[in-house]
């Protein structure tokens, strides 16, 4: 087992031993625990659907109430009401998001293109919506050959892009680079703004963690999802992913390694 994955199965053995018995024992023990896992993973599917109706029912409750006669001094449990459950909804929609994309892993068809003409297309598109922060794209002049989803590379790119502009200032710069040998590419959305948080270095990638509730100027509250997306693609590309602050200490930058489907 490993902390992501499923239970992989004991070979079974007939040895009526000790050793046989004992193998037999964890062998019944991973089933059980492949089952709950199992179940664990469809566990948000299920109740995103089964919350949805009650959801929607409280939701237009609470929207019906300020037109009947409300005091005044109820008006502030309504308004608490009403941002919880705005923030269920989010929690739900999070939860559905996150199982439609492991569905999409599951399903993807790898297919051959250009790394670096895919992040010099996308990283143009980004510019309206960095600005006024200056944008530099580091790229190779040369095709990136990889074996990939490049819809899925392009999902992890946006979640980055997203976490980047939401710490970097107005006044500061995100950078899309990418560097590449025989054996890997490595994909480096770099930013300036805030270091990484100490508490919250080896929880970055888990799902539904955010560093960004208490740091939105709007007051929203953000469901943290998008970098375990980075995560999940870049391991179907046989990678990882890494956040670190930079050596000026002006900054951060995540770094994606993708291998390709097939290789390691």
């Amino acid at each position: 087992m490993d902390r992501d994955g499923p239970a992989q199965p004991l070979p079974g053995t007939d040895s009526r031993d000790e050793i046989g018995d004992l193998s037999r024992s964890f062998a019944q023990l991973l089933d059980e625990v492949a089952a709950y896992t199992a179940y664990l993973r469809s566990l948000a599917s299920k109740l995103s659907h089964e919350i949805n109706t009650p959801l929607a029912i409280v939701r237009s409750s609470l929207d019906n109430l300020p037109a009947e006669d409300v005091p005044e001094h109820a008006r502030t449990y309504l308004e608490r009401a009403r941002s919880g459950v705005d923030r269920l909804g989010l929690l739900v929609r999070a939860m559905s998001e996150a199982t439609r994309i492991e569905q999409a892993i599951a399903s993807v068809e790898p297919e051959p293109f250009d790394l670096a003409g895919l992040l010099r297309e996308c990283g143009e598109a980004y510019r309206s919506l960095l600005a006024p922060r200056r944008l530099d794209i580091v790229l190779p002049d040369t095709e990136v050959s990889l074996h990939g989803a490049p819809e899925l590379i392009v999902q992890a790119l946006d979640k980055l892009i997203d976490n980047a502009r939401s710490f970097c200032p107005d006044d500061g710069w995100v950078r899309i680079a990418l560097s590449h040998d025989a054996e890997r590419s490595v994909l480096s959305v770099a930013n300036s703004g805030p270091a990484l948080p100490a508490a919250m270095r080896d929880k970055l990638f888990d799902s539904l963690v955010s560093v960004r509730s208490r740091n939105r100027a709007d007051g929203s509250v953000h469901l943290g999802l998008g970098l375990h997306v980075v995560k999940l693609v870049a391991e179907l590309h046989r990678g990882c992913v890494h956040a670190h602050d930079l050596p000026s200490g002006e900054g951060v930058q995540f770094d994606v390694q993708l291998h390709g489907f097939g290789r390691r």
